[in-house]
C-alpha cells in the first residue's frame, strides 16, 4: 500500500490519529474527497470511511481500493464489493 503515496493524487492527511486518512483532489477543489482506514477496537474487522464533495469521488475511490487490494486471500473484501456494486447504481 506504501507504493500509493508515490500518486501524488493520493495524499496522506496530517491529521491522522485514528487509523490512515487519505485525501484526493477531484474537480478543482483541494480535498474535496477521502478515505479513512483504521482498525476495530473491539472486533476483528477494519472500519473504511469515505467522503466526496464530487459527484463519483467515493465510486473512483472504492475502485481504486478494489484494484489496489485485489484478491488478497487474507482480507474479505465482500464488504467492498458490495459497496462498489452499490455506488455504481
Amino acid at each position: 500500500l506504501s507504493h500509493t503515496l508515490d500518486d501524488p493524487s493520493w495524499r496522506l492527511a496530517p491529521d491522522n490519529r485514528e487509523g490512515v486518512r487519505i485525501v484526493f483532489d477531484f474537480g478543482g477543489e483541494v480535498e474535496s474527497a477521502w478515505f479513512q482506514l483504521r482498525l476495530s477496537v473491539h472486533d476483528p474487522v477494519m472500519a473504511l470511511n469515505l467522503e466526496s464533495d464530487v459527484p463519483g469521488g467515493v465510486q473512483w475511490m472504492l475502485e481504486k481500493l478494489a484494484e489496489l487490494l485485489g484478491d488478497d486471500l487474507e482480507v474479505d473484501l465482500g464488504p467492498l464489493r458490495a459497496a462498489l456494486k452499490e455506488t455504481a447504481k
